[in-house]
């Protein structure tokens, strides 16, 4: 997924339908659970949240990504 969709530095853009094909796959609540901070210093959260909203992927409120928590309205539009 990095490989396909990272982007740390710069604005949020929309991202690649290759970059949503992979994300579309992943279990995002699994994979957060293993965000640890040497990974959280490569990809910024908050984008991580963007590309999952972009890409129409469902997330629960209040999930925990490595140190952010993604409130209720980052999500709003998935539910």
């Amino acid at each position: 997924m990095r490989r396909i969709c990272y982007r740390k530095l710069g604005p949020e853009v929309d991202p690649s339908p290759a970059c949503c094909a992979v994300v579309k796959k992943a279990n995002v609540k699994c994979l957060c659970k293993l965000v640890a901070k040497e990974i959280e210093d490569l990809i910024d959260m908050e984008k991580v949240g963007f590309v999952a909203r972009s890409c129409g992927k469902k997330v629960a409120p209040g999930t925990k990504c490595g140190s952010k928590e993604f409130q209720k309205w980052v999500f709003a539009i998935l539910i």
